[in-house]
């Protein structure tokens, strides 16, 4: 823990570091987590330049380097977990730095703990990760708009598409990248001990 509150000083600022501690580390003791929703609908009107993001919808097309970079950073199981993901369809975006992986993102299909949209095909960002020393290099926002791109290139041409992303309320810097691509706040859930205790009202989209 105390890596991460002096990595998150580091590339974030004392102030930023205090309030997410204090915040979301104190809820979290207690067993609450708030998450902030935000949702993406397009259309795409201006893209990042996100040329150091390569996705990946099967394992065996990972670079073994990268794949090391990773379990290393994330532990072992990290290994096992992306065949399951991988498996389900799902892609995962690599940000690669001078060849090392430096990033991670998943795209996914929400399970049923997460509230549908009606009239919408609804795919979820989640599972973002940027290993210490690349964080500042914009790398979260690039991931994002690389999936967020892939979406919508891949849907059908008769069913409106949705992309939602979250965030902890206490994570300014996660917030910032998600408006920062285009996101549009939703609402927000409250977990106590995995148990949905408040859902508000879903904003226009």
């Amino acid at each position: 823990m105390y890596k991460k509150f002096f990595d998150r000083v580091k590339y974030q600022g004392l102030l930023s570091a205090l309030n997410y501690f204090l915040i979301t580390v104190g809820l979290e003791k207690l067993g609450f987590e708030i998450i902030k929703q935000f949702i993406f609908t397009g259309p795409i009107v201006k893209t990042m330049d996100s040329q150091d993001i390569n996705v990946f919808s099967k394992k065996a097309d990972i670079q073994e380097l990268l794949l090391n970079d990773l379990t290393k950073e994330c532990g072992p199981r990290f290994s096992v977990s992306v065949d399951t993901k991988l498996n389900k369809k799902n892609q995962l975006a690599i940000g690669v730095i001078d060849g090392r992986a430096a990033s991670i993102a998943w795209l996914m299909k929400p399970d049923n703990a997460i509230q549908q949209v009606d009239g919408y095909d609804l795919w979820l960002i989640q599972g973002c990760l940027t290993l210490a020393k690349y964080r500042g290099m914009g790398l979260y926002p690039k991931s994002i708009t690389r999936l967020v791109e892939l979406t919508f290139s891949l849907a059908k041409p008769n069913i409106r598409t949705a992309v939602l992303i979250e965030s902890s309320i206490a994570n300014y810097a996660s917030i910032k990248g998600i408006i920062q691509c285009g996101f549009k706040e939703f609402g927000y859930v409250i977990h106590y001990k995995d148990k949905v205790l408040f859902s508000s009202k879903r904003k226009n989209y």
